[in-house]
């Protein structure tokens, strides 16, 4: 500012961080007008030094006006602004569901005790045998979600961005996802319930991520809870890499955060799965044999 006011002043770069397009948009709008406003005043002082007076100034300053009508603009991509929180929301969405309907699909096929067999009755091995593929299956997917944006549409920022942290962010908001569907499916008294509890717990989670509605000017329960929600910290950490370039050791939050999110689910959701498992197990066991009878 001082610079403009001397005469000095060169042009003004100003970076915005699109991802969060809302936020972004309105300090590019108050950049714009307070730059306009300056840039008015320098025009009336110099135009005072002509010997005008302050009539005259005031004449020839608001003589010069522009008019702007934001009619579209071509070159505004959906696919960097709103596909990059979009995508990997359906992402999110579509994995817990995949794996909440791996689980309960043995149920509402009576096949539970075949497949806990299968696994020699630990229940662990038997959830890794069934969600793993699952899950490496939407790592792929969020390796080419990632290969879209920085690869073929070629929106990565900065060159200091590491690709790998970014597909390390994915990779754990998914693990989340696993966990969560483990733990919906023990708390879950039908598999009906399952399904709809996993979709309400994934599905309302693009608002509360703060690329189209600031966390700043949430409630603070409504800010609570979005950073009880894995798909925000994706998006802090996708953020983080492909607008900040941050080191790895400059995320220790959104990492920290990943593994309580993965831990806390897993510890509460194997007992109370394998507890509630094993009463499914007996009733497909006495249901099978009322039915040889």
């Amino acid at each position: 500012m001082k610079e403009q006011y001397k005469g000095t002043g060169s042009s003004l770069s100003v970076y915005l961080d699109e991802n969060r397009y809302a936020v972004a948009g309105t300090i590019q709008t108050s950049i714009a007008t307070i730059m306009s406003a300056m840039t008015l005043q320098n025009m009336a002082k110099v135009t005072l030094l002509t010997g005008s007076g302050v009539s005259g100034a005031e004449r020839i300053v608001s003589g010069v006006h522009s008019d702007f009508y934001a009619l579209g603009n071509m070159q505004f991509s959906f696919l960097a602004f709103l596909g990059s929180n979009l995508m990997p929301g359906v992402i999110m969405l579509a994995a817990v569901l995949s794996f909440v309907t791996a689980i309960v699909r043995e149920v509402y096929l009576y096949r539970i005790n075949e497949w806990m067999d299968t696994a020699q009755h630990y229940v662990t091995a038997a959830l890794c045998g069934k969600l793993l593929p699952h899950y490496f299956f939407y790592c792929l997917v969020i390796l080419a979600y990632i290969g879209l944006f920085a690869g073929v549409s070629g929106f990565t920022a900065l060159k200091a961005s590491s690709l790998f942290i970014w597909f390390i962010c994915g990779a754990a908001c998914l693990l989340v996802m696993l966990t969560c569907a483990i733990l919906i499916c023990g708390i879950a008294p039908t598999w009906r319930f399952s399904l709809v509890v996993a979709s309400g717990f994934a599905a309302p989670a693009l608002p509360f991520t703060g690329f189209s509605m600031p966390l700043d000017s949430m409630s603070d329960i409504a800010r609570t809870f979005s950073k009880c929600l894995p798909l925000t910290w994706f998006i802090e950490g996708q953020t983080q890499q492909w607008t900040l370039g941050a080191d790895i050791w400059d995320m220790g939050t959104t990492f920290g955060v990943f593994l309580l999110m993965i831990f806390i689910p897993l510890i509460l959701g194997i007992p109370v799965f394998r507890w509630k498992y094993r009463i499914f197990a007996k009733r497909e066991l006495e249901a099978e044999a009322d039915h040889v009878s």
